[in-house]
């Protein structure tokens, strides 16, 4: 996905609520997760209580070319509100990957931190202890932590259209490896329940991302999502 600004939550019942989203690329960290094909995905919600989310989040993937299969995320987030213009939430996310066609689980957890400021500046760090890391000269590295650095820059603009840029650093921690940056900047606009949203994403060359071997992403990417 790309870096970006969070949405607010919904007003029904229980905090109930969710999305349906069509996306020409599904970019995770700058990579493709469809091999430059279109992602269908789905997200559900419920607020038990005020700062306390839990949810699922679903897309369709294709991790080799001609396979089919499904990424399935279930999260729980809280959040704090430290004063008028700053919130900080923390979430801890598990990954399941369900036909996976590759030869190792890329099953893992990960535990983020993210802060929002005015609904101007944002970050993300995001760790997580358990990744399997498939280098492309055949090794595998076993139960491997993985941390993720995102920064971002949001913009209202005139006619409701909102404008960011984000920046983001991937790096294995116990090895030197496979370190590489991306980043991602584009336009969106709500109508409604509806939100249409354009990004340009820019990732560094396989070289760099020895563990990530899907192809980039479509340099532009569009994304149309129903809200409710």
């Amino acid at each position: 996905m790309s870096v970006g600004i969070g949405t607010p939550a919904s007003e029904l019942p229980l905090g109930l609520g969710g999305s349906l989203t069509w996306t020409s690329d599904y970019a995770l960290r700058g990579v493709s997760q469809t091999q430059n094909l279109p992602a269908l995905q789905a997200e559900l919600h419920i607020k038990p209580y005020s700062d306390w989310t839990v949810g699922a989040w679903a897309s369709t993937v294709h991790l080799l070319p001609y396979s089919n299969s499904t990424e399935l995320d279930f999260y729980l987030d809280h959040r704090w509100m430290i004063n008028q213009d700053l919130f900080v939430n923390a979430s801890v996310t598990h990954y399941e990957y369900l036909h996976d066609p590759r030869v190792i689980s890329y099953n893992y957890d990960e535990l983020s931190i993210a802060a929002r400021w005015a609904d101007t500046l944002y970050a993300h760090v995001a760790w997580s202890p358990n990744v399997d890391l498939y280098h492309n000269t055949g090794y595998v590295y076993e139960n491997q932590q993985t941390l993720s650095v995102e920064t971002g820059y949001h913009l209202p603009l005139p006619f409701g259209i909102d404008s960011q840029v984000g920046l983001g650093y991937f790096l294995p921690l116990e090895l030197r490896q496979g370190r590489y940056a991306y980043a991602s900047s584009g336009l969106r606009r709500r109508f409604g329940a509806w939100q249409v949203e354009v990004n340009y994403i820019w990732v560094q060359s396989r070289e760099h991302r020895n563990f990530n071997l899907g192809p980039s992403a479509t340099p532009w990417v569009a994304t149309v999502s129903w809200r409710f």
